[in-house]
């Protein structure tokens, strides 16, 4: 019988405690898929992707993102903050600090030519706030990269974001 109650009062407990916990943490994660133009010291090129999320503070993110350009047979993957400071109801300015880890192999006759390299991330855009659940970015980001890697300078890339928050 105490067992029976015990049991009771600790299903109880987790059904009370778990909307709790779970309100806490709703809306902590997003992920997106981005579309938009990159470009390098030799040209320029269409760039999609994807990015996952998640909310340290009110206004503060923490992101991976994943990026292919594949007229060069390039791949991005970075991890950035992702800062936001709200202008209106729905509409914030994003800043972006982060790092970047690159790598290319050019098509052509240097198709046995690979390079890589880890370089600094900066960023800036805006966002809007559709509903709770959806939101859309633009976005600019610029890898730092120096003359003597394998891009040949600095990167630029221009991406418009859909992100589902969770």
């Amino acid at each position: 019988m105490r067992l029976r109650f015990l049991l009771m009062f600790c299903l109880l407990l987790a059904t009370l405690a778990v909307p709790t916990v779970y309100a806490h943490t709703k809306n902590r994660f997003d992920i997106g898929v981005n579309a938009g133009r990159a470009q390098t010291v030799i040209g320029s090129g269409i760039a999609f992707g994807a990015s996952f999320g998640y909310r340290v503070k009110r206004y503060l993110d923490l992101v991976f993102n994943y990026q292919s350009i594949p007229h060069y047979e390039m791949t991005i993957a970075t991890l950035s903050a992702l800062g936001r400071y709200r202008i209106g109801p729905r509409f914030h300015l994003l800043g972006r600090l982060g790092i970047a880890n690159w790598y290319e192999s050019p098509l052509g006759t240097q198709s046995s030519i690979v390079s890589s390299g880890v370089d600094p991330l900066v960023g800036a855009g805006v966002s809007y706030r559709f509903s709770r659940m959806l939101s859309g970015r633009l976005q600019y980001q610029l890898i730092m990269a120096s003359s003597h890697t394998g891009l040949g300078g600095n990167f630029q890339g221009l991406s418009l974001s859909v992100i589902y928050h969770f």
